[in-house]
């Protein structure tokens, strides 16, 4: 049980470090103070008392009547009746003729009899008069430990106000600042909503980016340290508003570091949890996190000595052989780079490999063992509806590489880890309406079933984000002569009159296009519209782009300037996890990774840190650990999952480049396209020019 109350972590000996008057190793002694609090504090309840230095709770002793004042008062306060001490003690501060050193300690069990009594407005007061007679007081252990309590017995925006008041003064010592700023972003994250949880992590941010020199080591592992002794006395709710800020980008810095930890430390309940929460603890054990290394030590000892290293097994059921093997093999070479990766951080983690494009896989499936509850694939459609069909679904947790699942399927039969086109087709809109200003749109798809499917999603997804699609067409794939005429209907050309030399440019109500075909297709579409001078207009790809680009050379990109299509995969600009990959399948000579071997490197570790489910464990509890889980740092496009389990991906955008394709710069996409907007509109405007002198 975590103390509620306990002594207060002293950052008067670490504030001199601020000065220059004080070097890491002098810090020392205080951290192994701070240690010896904390572990204290995580090893049992504890209700602490304000004493003087070196004094504890003293045996009552007679004190005759004619004792002095003094003598009275200080009794009263070691015997623990406050309320008495600090009426005697109010009594001494009005005697005349006391020293300047009674004063002094009048004011200081003054201040420290209210706050024990539980008046801590009057106690707050005291306190203040006593660090102005004597000003070194702020920076002792006793002091600030006094501040603490006072400011926490207070509540209300008075006790912000003040707290607000006390950062931002720079005449005070960085120890009470930084203990006030504690303080208030506990205040800020209690309020429950939101914006207070953001406020109280900018708090903490801002706090922790005054240590950032490298003698201040000792000041951040008493934050990081203070910090955790806080989140141990949170509630649940306001934990997991905290947590909900966690995201791969922030989780290895403090004060979100801090945060991850103490979830981690609080999910490890039982043997089923206990590896995702291992894993957690263990990505901050191997990167330079925490500045107190061994506050990850005293959290994760204890734990692996109830529950032990974690060990898991998961499956993969991908085909090997046939025509999609060499797919299959690319996601096992990833697979196998994270499972190293995994296994040098001590996560005894199991992969087994069913091959779907052999005879008697479901029988090699069924027979897995039950602690092989999470598995990755299905890759293709058929081999999910068989699974379906004989029951596997229901045995395990089937994490699909298909881009969707039959409608009320996903996140209760199975899950999605693959991108599906409606995630291409957000992207795209997301990126032509905020970053373009394009409202209305046109579809042009080939007249077969996956064309219509991909035009009706596009409309569909439209009109859900506010988006108009105005005009539809189709054109007949291997009939390209019909496309010129097409193409003149979709557009909206208009008639040309007699004696016209040359034609006016179409004006069509939209502004981007959709194209749901192969690159191959859209090379000997889009020359279409400039034939008909629209030159203005945006082209919005799919993912089958990417597929005909792929190392291609001298790519001819002059009617593509304006295109962009989505991918899950970014070579260009690579995330950390992408380029652990990278480097892990160069050392070992295995070749660049793309999209397929990166889907597996990814699934492998998110399945690690969604534990072990128990048998029965139902989809409901399975999206709760998924919710954790998809933090992690992606090498692919990240996918999230709503709390229902329904999976969405942010893709990279790219655009065709001359040596296959590169990825987008918003602002220079949107610079070429008003470039363009206004070449074309002072070409239409002399052609009107020169057509109005002719008829003259």
């Amino acid at each position: 049980m975590v103390a509620n109350d306990m002594t207060y972590i002293p950052f008067f000996r670490l504030a001199n470090a601020r000065s220059g008057t004080s070097s890491l190793p002098g810090l020392l002694p205080v951290l192994l103070i701070v240690l010896v609090l904390l572990a204290s504090a995580l090893g049992g309840c504890q209700k602490a008392v304000l004493y003087p230095p070196g004094e504890g709770p003293r045996t009552p002793v007679a004190i005759s009547a004619d004792a002095p004042l003094a003598d009275k008062a200080f009794a009263a306060y070691t015997q623990g009746d406050y309320r008495l001490a600090s009426t005697l003690y109010d009594r001494l501060l009005q005697e005349p003729g006391l020293s300047r050193r009674e004063t002094v300690e009048a004011w200081k069990y003054f201040a420290l009899s209210n706050i024990a009594y539980g008046k801590h407005h009057l106690g707050l007061e005291a306190l203040e008069k006593w660090r102005s007679l004597d000003p070194d007081a702020q920076t002792g252990a006793e002091w600030l430990n006094a501040y603490n309590r006072a400011m926490t017995g207070m509540s209300g925006t008075g006790a912000a106000r003040t707290l607000e008041g006390t950062v931002q003064d720079d005449q005070r010592p960085w120890a009470v600042r930084a203990e006030s700023a504690l303080l208030l972003a506990r205040m800020q994250w209690e309020g429950g909503d939101k914006a207070s949880n953001a406020a109280a992590l900018q708090t903490l941010e801002t706090l922790y980016a005054q240590t950032a020199a490298p003698a201040d080591a000792g000041l951040r592992a008493t934050l990081e340290s203070r910090l955790f002794t806080l989140l141990q006395e949170t509630d649940e709710n306001a934990l997991a508003r905290l947590a909900g800020h966690l995201t791969a980008d922030n989780e290895l810095r403090y004060p979100y570091s801090v945060i991850l930890l103490e979830k981690a430390r609080r999910t490890a309940t039982d043997s089923a949890d206990w590896p995702p929460a291992w894993q957690a603890i263990q990505r901050l054990r191997h990167t330079d996190t925490f500045a107190d290394r061994l506050l990850l030590e005293r959290v994760l000892m204890p734990l692996e000595q109830e529950f032990g290293r974690p060990s898991q097994g998961i499956a993969l059921a991908l085909p090997l052989t046939g025509p999609f093997g060499n797919i299959g093999w690319k996601i096992l070479r990833g697979a196998g780079v994270a499972q190293w990766e995994l296994a040098r951080q001590g996560n005894d983690l199991s992969v087994t490999v069913i091959n779907t494009a052999a005879e008697g896989w479901e029988q090699r499936l069924q027979a897995l063992p039950e602690g092989v509850s999470i598995v990755g694939g299905p890759l293709q459609k058929e081999t999910y509806t068989t699974m379906q069909r004989t029951g596997l679904l229901r045995q395990r947790a089937f994490f699909t590489f298909l881009t969707s699942l039959n409608d009320g399927e996903e996140g209760r039969t199975a899950w999605r880890f693959f991108s599906s086109p409606r995630d291409q087709i957000r992207s795209l809109l997301d990126f032509a309406q905020k970053d373009l200003e394009i409202a209305q749109y046109g579809v042009l798809a080939p007249d077969e079933p996956f064309g219509a499917h991909m035009a009706q999603m596009f409309r569909q997804t439209a009109s859900e984000m506010g988006a108009t699609t105005t005009v539809s067409a189709t054109y007949t794939t291997k009939d390209t002569l019909t496309w010129s005429k097409v193409l003149h209907t979709f557009l909206r050309v208009p008639a040309q009159r007699p004696g016209e030399d040359t034609p006016m440019p179409p004006n069509p109500p939209f502004q981007a296009v959709f194209l749901p075909d192969g690159w191959q297709q859209m090379q000997a579409l889009l020359p279409h519209f400039f034939y008909y001078q629209e030159d203005r207009m945006v082209f919005l790809g799919n993912a089958l782009w990417e597929q005909g680009l792929s190392g291609s050379r001298d790519t001819e990109t002059r009617y593509f300037n304006l295109s962009v299509f989505p991918g899950s995969w970014n070579p260009y600009a690579p995330t950390a996890a992408a380029m652990s990959l990278a480097s892990a399948l160069d050392e070992s000579g295995l070749g660049q990774p793309d999209l397929w071997v990166g889907l597996g490197y990814d699934f492998v570790r998110f399945a690690s840190m969604l534990g072990t489910p128990e048998k029965g464990e139902g989809a409901q509890a399975m999206n709760a650990r998924i919710q954790s889980a998809q933090q992690m740092d992606w090498s692919i496009a990240p996918i999230r999952w709503t709390a229902d389990g329904l999976a969405a991906q942010k893709m990279f955008l790219f655009t065709p480049a001359a040596n296959g394709f590169a990825p987008i710069d918003p602002a220079r996409f949107k610079e070429r396209l008003e470039n363009t907007r206004a070449r074309h509109a002072d070409r239409v405007k002399m052609l009107e020019e020169a057509r109005q002198q002719k008829r003259q």
